[in-house]
Order: structure tokens, then C-alpha cells, then sequence
């Protein structure tokens, strides 16, 4: 069962839900010991199946484990057993024994009518509280299913709300407990008759009333206030003692901490309106016009938005301690999702961090101008968000006849990419390409990916026999029909072959399970010098000549291009 399937996410809230009666009823019920009533049976009966059925489910569910997800059954079973295991077994097992001892209760209750023991009837309900209470150690898998939850938080406002409801609802739990257990400290002692239960005239009152005065002296041991009800014995003057160092540390901490956060919510609510008002003094100051003044105040409410609702590179910090190599592949995964939806990224998905380098992300306004026609092609775009026009202009033939006439136009949505021709070819764009809305945009530099792509040999000759075919279907093009969407004339699988990625994909095998046998060696031997024979780099040097173009030098990239012969392109108006 996956962990972050439909299903296991039910079973979770499932579980939360259960949790939270737990803690709120336990206490409860434990203190003022209500009268059984058939939903008070019901959940309880409902919560032991559950929490019963929650193991051998545990037992099949899946883990993460850095990166990866776990899902084989033995893999997850024995996690299951060094995490949760010993602590589900101790509650189920208390739970059932509670409701045994309860049935054995309810006979002692019968048989002491009948003149059977009272004494046996109060030890057994004393055991029975006191199991029911050890049920709370199931709490501590709240963390867990809190914590997924405030993962999956985007925004760093509503972030700060739920941790302000998180503290609140902490404060009404400690206060729920702290009275339950004000009440039920009244009878655990011999001298009950001068609790302040019998003193207060407490047992003559109804439920709600003896629970309302509870949290109410809960409420004043947190706070400043005061009433009536005070310790008559010992044993209630020291939990008093104990409940008030508690509160002094704990309510001071959750003072400190709401305080905290609402200050920080009220300085990004400030922060945000005095940079925008500072934007509309600038625009009016400037006599920048008010139809540009519009745009500008459009797009930058639009890329503020944007940009609160992800975390940007440039605030987390320690993002800059992350060694170059490893911060080309992080940037590559951010990107990787888009690229798929190009056949030739996605068979090189997983080698695509070599050219993290040529990959940047840019957001677009309504109406900018993304290139011009016969403007010299730099860079492939992939549209990630948002719609863009693109208009074909006119072509003319080296005679310096018009061989087409501008006028078409087609628009682009997410997923979508243009120009991938410069990335094999000398090439000039063919037609105008605009913003219709605001967009988000990921571009490929073409030079830059050509040159980070002939250090990797085995994906070199596989994108290069791709560009092979790319250009001569190009070739095959006539010239009235050539546009900057080339996927339109015809379908990029149809420029590759399944076979060249294998060669590559087996040649990565091959150096993974020769650096994981070396990683071992260097481990067993304690040591991470490692000397390599001759011999070892012979056949390294074999193995590598399989993989490289036979008497090829490397090659310079552009001018001339790698790939393929150059294509020759329609001159533009």
C-alpha cells in the first residue's frame, strides 16, 4: 500500500479523527465516570476494530526511505516491527483487557447487590481507569500524521495559521486534561470526604456542571483569574502546586509563540501593501502611462502570488552549501516534470541533470514579445503555465520571392514547447511569438546544452543520431510549410529509436555497479584512498571506446554543429 495513496491518506484522517476522541473522551470518561450509554459502547467497540485492523495494515504499508518509497512486503514488515510494532501490541492488548475487566465489572457490580464484595468491585474499576489512561500513548502517532499535514502546506501564511490553531488547540487539550484530572484527584485519596468535591457540594450537581467547574479552576491555574473552588486536602494541594509550575512554563510559551507568529503575519500583511504602494507612488511619480501602469500592476500582482505560493531558491540558504554537481541534478528535478512531455528528455530523464546548466525558468507578462521574426534562434522554450500566441510570418526564398504569406497563427498551452530546431541546427525564427496571459516559461540555451552533452559519450550518440533524423524530416519539409513548431510537421518519436537510449541506459547500469563494487572495496579496506591497476584503466578505456564515435574528435559546438549537416534555412521578412 503506498503512502501516499487515496486510501492510506483516508485511513489516516481516519485515524487522527480516533485519536482526538481518544484524547478528549479517556480523561473524561476516566474523571467523571458518565453512565454507559449505547454510543459511548458503540465507539468504544469501533476504535478497539480499528486500532486492531490498523496493525497487519501498518504491516503492508509503505515507508520513505530518503528519496525512495518502500514498498516491498519484507522491507516494510520489519520496519513495521523496529518502529510501531512494540507499542500498538502493549495498547491493543490493554485495550482488550479493559474491556474484559469492564465485563467482569459489570458481574461484580450484579453480585455485589446481592451482598458480593464492594472492595473487589472498586479495585477492578481503579484498574480499569488506570488502563484506559495508558491508551493515550497512542497520541504520539499524532506527530506523525500532523507533520504530513503541514508538509503538504505551499504558503507561508497559512503555514503560520495552522500553527497558531496547532497552539490553541494544544492550550484546550492541557486544560480538557488538567480538569479532568482536578476532579478524579478528589477520590484517590482517603480523606475524600474533605475534597473539594464533597466541600463544593459537587456530587449533588449534574455532569455539565461538575466539568464546567473543573475547567473553569483549569482556565485560572493558566491565567490570572480566580474563583471559588480551592484544595481541601493534601494530595489536591500538591497537584495545584504541580499545575501551576506546569502552566507558568507552558502558558508563557504559548503566549510567546502566538504572539510571535501574529507579528509575523502582520509583517507580511504590511510588507506586501507598503511595496505596492510604493510600486502605484513610483508609476505616478514617473508619469509612466496608465495603460503600462495597468500591465505592470497586473503582472506583478500575478508573479507575487505566484511567487508566495511556492518557496523560492533564493530564501532557503542552504541551498548555497550544496556542491555544484548536486545542485545542477536539484535543479534538474525541478525541471524534469516539464521536459517530460518531450519524448527525447523524458527516455533522458534520468542523465538530464548534464545539461542543468543550459535549463533557466522565467515568467512572462500579457503581451510581451518572447522573439520576433527573423530574429536568430538562441534557445528551445517549454510553456509550463498560461497560453502564448504564436503568428507565422512571411518566407522568401533565396531569389527573394515570397514563397508564403504571413497570417496563421496557432496557440500554445502547457506542456507545449517551440524552436527545438536550434538545438540542431543553425536556425531563424520563422513568426512572432507572444504572451497572451501571464505565463511561466522553462528555456534550453543551445549552446550551452550542446556543450554539456558531449562530456556524457553514451548520451552524446544517442541525442546525436536523434538529431540525425530530426534534421533530414526537416530537410524533407517544404518551404511554405516550415514553421518554429516543428512537432506540428511531424512527430518527434518518429525521430527515435528505443534502441539507442537501451545502449545508453545499459552503459549507466554498468557504472553504477562499478562504483558501488568500488564504494565496497574502499570500505571494507577502512580507507578512501584507493590505487587502481593498469589493467582497470585499460579496460575502462575499451569499454568507453564502445560507446564513442570511432576516430571522431570532439567537436565544436556552434558554429559547427554535432549533430548533423547544417540545414539551410529560409531567409525571413
Amino acid at each position: 500500500l503506498h503512502p501516499s495513496s487515496l486510501k492510506r491518506l483516508a485511513w489516516d484522517l481516519m485515524s487522527m479523527s480516533l485519536l482526538a476522541y481518544d484524547i478528549m473522551v479517556i480523561p473524561f470518561v476516566s474523571a467523571f465516570e458518565p453512565s454507559q450509554t449505547g454510543f459511548l459502547l458503540g465507539m468504544t467497540w469501533g476504535t478497539l476494530l480499528f486500532w486492531t485492523c490498523d496493525m497487519p495494515l501498518s504491516m503492508i504499508s509503505g515507508f520513505q526511505r530518503g528519496k525512495l518509497t518502500v514498498l516491498a512486503p519484507r522491507e516494510t514488515f520489519l520496519h513495521y516491527l523496529k518502529t510501531w510494532f512494540v507499542l500498538d501490541m502493549l495498547i491493543i492488548f490493554l485495550d482488550w483487557t479493559a474491556l474484559l475487566l469492564d465485563g467482569n465489572a459489570d458481574e461484580d457490580g450484579v453480585a455485589s447487590d446481592s451482598g458480593g464484595s464492594v472492595t473487589r468491585l472498586g479495585r477492578t474499576l481503579r484498574t480499569l481507569r488506570f488502563i484506559r489512561t495508558l491508551r493515550l500513548l497512542r497520541v504520539l502517532k499524532l506527530k506523525k500524521i500532523v507533520q504530513a499535514i503541514q508538509d503538504s502546506i505551499n504558503t507561508e501564511a497559512i503555514s503560520i495559521i495552522f500553527g497558531i490553531f496547532k497552539i490553541i488547540l494544544c492550550l484546550i487539550v492541557a486544560n480538557h486534561i488538567v480538569a479532568c484530572g482536578w476532579y478524579a484527584i478528589a477520590y484517590q485519596f482517603e480523606d475524600q470526604g474533605m475534597s473539594w468535591v464533597v466541600q463544593a457540594g459537587m456530587e449533588r450537581r449534574s455532569l455539565t456542571y461538575r466539568y464546567t467547574t473543573s475547567l473553569h479552576w483549569s482556565l485560572t491555574q493558566f491565567t490570572p483569574a480566580s474563583m471559588e473552588v480551592v484544595p481541601q486536602t493534601t494530595g489536591e494541594r500538591i497537584y495545584t502546586v504541580v499545575v501551576i509550575l506546569f502552566a507558568m512554563v507552558a502558558f508563557s510559551s504559548f503566549v510567546s509563540i502566538l504572539t510571535a507568529s501574529m507579528a509575523q503575519l502582520q509583517r507580511m500583511s504590511s510588507n506586501e501593501s507598503r511595496q505596492f504602494w510604493l510600486l502605484r507612488r513610483y508609476l505616478k511619480d514617473w508619469n509612466v502611462r496608465r495603460k503600462v501602469g495597468i500591465r505592470v500592476q497586473r503582472y506583478l500582482e500575478y508573479a507575487y502570488q505566484k511567487q508566495k505560493g511556492k518557496v523560492q531558491e533564493h530564501e532557503v540558504k542552504l541551498l548555497a552549501l550544496l556542491s555544484e554537481p548536486l545542485r545542477l541534478e536539484l535543479k534538474h528535478e525541478t525541471f524534469s516534470h516539464y521536459l517530460a512531455g518531450h519524448p527525447l528528455f523524458y527516455l533522458c530523464s534520468e542523465q538530464a541533470r548534464v545539461f542543468g546548466k543550459a535549463l533557466s525558468a522565467t515568467s512572462l507578462a500579457q503581451g510581451d514579445l518572447i522573439f520576433a521574426c527573423g530574429e536568430k534562434a538562441k534557445k528551445v522554450t517549454f510553456l509550463t503555465g498560461g497560453c502564448l500566441e504564436y503568428t507565422l510570418g512571411d518566407k522568401v526564398d533565396c531569389n527573394g520571392k515570397t514563397c508564403s504569406t504571413a497570417g496563421g497563427r496557432d496557440y500554445m498551452f502547457e506542456g507545449m514547447w517551440i524552436s527545438e530546431a536550434v538545438l540542431w541546427t543553425e536556425w531563424h525564427h520563422l513568426g512572432d511569438l507572444q504572451a497572451m496571459t501571464e505565463c511561466q516559461v522553462i528555456t534550453v540555451e543551445s549552446k550551452q546544452f550542446g556543450e554539456a552533452v558531449q562530456v556524457n559519450a553514451p548520451m552524446w550518440m544517442a541525442v546525436r543520431k536523434y538529431a540525425e533524423r530530426f534534421i533530414d524530416a526537416l530537410n524533407g519539409i517544404d518551404l511554405e510549410d516550415l514553421t518554429d513548431l516543428t512537432h506540428q510537421l511531424f512527430s518527434p518519436h518518429d525521430a527515435i529509436e528505443p534502441d539507442d537510449f537501451a545502449i545508453q541506459r545499459d552503459r549507466e547500469r554498468v557504472d553504477h555497479a562499478t562504483e558501488t563494487r568500488f564504494s565496497k572495496v574502499v570500505k571494507l579496506l577502512g580507507t578512501a584512498v584507493f590505487s587502481r591497476k593498469s589493467s582497470d584503466l585499460e579496460r575502462e578505456n575499451t569499454e568507453r571506446s564502445l560507446f564513442s564515435p570511432p576516430n571522431s574528435p570532439r567537436l565544436a559546438y556552434p558554429p559547427s554543429y554535432p549533430w548533423a549537416a547544417s540545414k539551410v534555412v529560409p531567409t525571413v521578412s
